[in-house]
């Protein structure tokens, strides 16, 4: 079995490498002139919406300043809208604009060639078992 250190390693460089293409790509978060991390929110609220910003950063794991910080952005942009929970006043609900929408289905193109250049050299087979193993982690 291998050291869990050097699973991190190869996990890093996977990340790293999928990061850089992504970034790379034509339809990717540079040229769509978003932050890497705002395909994650995009997604996220995409399977959740109506979204408060809390549950957006805990379904992130990420502080709830930083989300503030990013989603204040991609409002500013269009991508993202608020309006307030009609059981909370208080707490302002997330969901994707029109622009949100169409924005992701770029990224979400561009994550799908990415991914399947990077895992090409791979079986069918073993893209199968690398993908239940994810959802297992």
């Amino acid at each position: 079995m291998q050291d869990h250190s050097e699973i991190a390693q190869r996990l890093h460089r996977f990340m790293r490498r999928l990061h850089s293409a992504m970034h790379a790509h034509p339809q990717g978060p540079g040229a769509e002139q978003v932050p890497p991390q705002a395909m994650f929110v995009l997604l996220t609220l995409a399977d959740n919406q109506p979204m408060s910003m809390q549950g957006l950063a805990d379904a992130l794991a990420r502080d709830k300043s930083q989300i503030t910080r990013l989603v204040r952005e991609l409002e500013n942009r269009g991508l993202i809208g608020r309006s307030r929970d009609p059981g909370d006043a208080r707490v302002a609900l997330l969901r994707l604009t029109d622009d949100g929408v169409a924005l992701l289905a770029r990224l979400q193109t561009a994550m799908k060639e990415v991914l399947g250049d990077i895992l090409a050299p791979l079986t069918p087979a073993e893209k199968t078992a690398f993908s239940e193993i994810l959802h297992k982690l």
